[in-house]
């Protein structure tokens, strides 16, 4: 699809105008890659790998051309991505664990960065994915000049490490949330921001997602106690801070979320909100967590 007035994105940009002073293009690719084609789980629900490396470069050019379409419309709007990115370690000191967190960094982070930040896919991400004749088919000349458009910020969504062992199996080193995927490591939230800062030459980050799903339930004096839900919050605007004081350009935080949510395939069956909402009569309760996130936001500080 040309870029130009006609385009979708181009639209929608004129129809809103200058109300909207920032816009993310393409939320969580890795999450439509991975799990959309990568294991069947979220949409498309397929397990198909070849379909799935086409489909990352398709979105990787809908990101572009939709910078190159705001752009054309004149608008002061600043424009960005929202990818949702992980700090990987080896899981234990072995040369085959470092060697597999290597791997799997190129993988869950470069292969999402670089050719928006750089204008390439990095080589080794591409070998380490096995690229397929599919995806070489897909990728026209021009096109990674149109995904490397310049942006205005990264929009960064942070909920967990991953740990890597030998044989490159993710495995669980730290404590589990509600959502057994998501391992709690606040301190990766630093690692990550000062890794961005450290290889994509100080582009504007804004923290567009982090938060922790909790099985909370109103108790018997209507309140909805997710302490837990606190203090991973504070730990990781802990972090947050110590990235601007180690000379990150952070811009903006955003929790997830606000109210409990339809969670992708999960459906009702995870709680990520600051304010609980009881489904069969939608009466909103907020949390504690509520309470404590609306002083962070008066006192500008935890």
């Amino acid at each position: 699809m040309p870029s130009g007035s006609r385009t979708t994105p181009a639209v929608v940009f004129r129809a809103l105008g200058d109300g909207v002073p920032t816009w993310l293009t393409i939320n969580e690719m890795r999450t439509i890659v991975g799990l959309g084609y990568g294991n069947g789980t979220h949409a498309p629900g397929s397990v198909d790998h070849e379909a799935g490396q086409v489909a990352l470069h398709h979105l990787m050019l809908g990101h572009g051309l939709a910078v190159q379409a705001l752009r054309a419309t004149g608008l002061k709007a600043r424009i960005g991505p929202a990818q949702n990115l992980t700090a990987v370690y080896p899981a234990d000191d072995s040369d085959g664990a470092k060697q597999a967190a290597a791997r799997t960094d190129l993988t869950e982070n470069r292969l999402y960065l670089d050719p928006i930040l750089r204008g390439e896919y990095p080589p080794a991400a591409l070998a380490a994915i096995d690229q397929s004749d599919r995806m070489k088919a897909a990728i026209r000349d021009g096109d990674l000049a149109i995904i490397h458009s310049p942006v205005d910020a990264l929009g960064v969504q942070y909920y967990t490490p991953t740990y890597v062992d030998g044989s490159g199996s993710w495995v669980t080193v730290k404590p589990t949330s509600d959502a057994s995927w998501k391992q709690i490591y606040p301190t990766g939230l630093y690692d990550l921001l000062t890794r961005l800062k450290r290889d994509y030459a100080d582009v504007p980050l804004v923290i567009t997602e982090n938060g922790m799903a909790v099985a909370d339930q109103p108790g018997k004096d209507g309140t909805v106690d997710d302490q837990p839900r606190i203090d991973y919050l504070r730990d990781h605007l802990v972090q947050a801070h110590r990235a601007i004081q180690a000379g990150v350009r952070l811009e903006g935080y955003h929790l997830w979320s606000l109210m409990d949510n339809f969670e992708w395939a999960e459906g009702y069956g995870q709680r990520w909100g600051i304010v609980y909402v009881e489904y069969p009569t939608q009466r909103r309760i907020p949390k504690i967590s509520a309470a404590w996130y609306r002083g962070v936001a008066t006192r500008n500080g935890i």
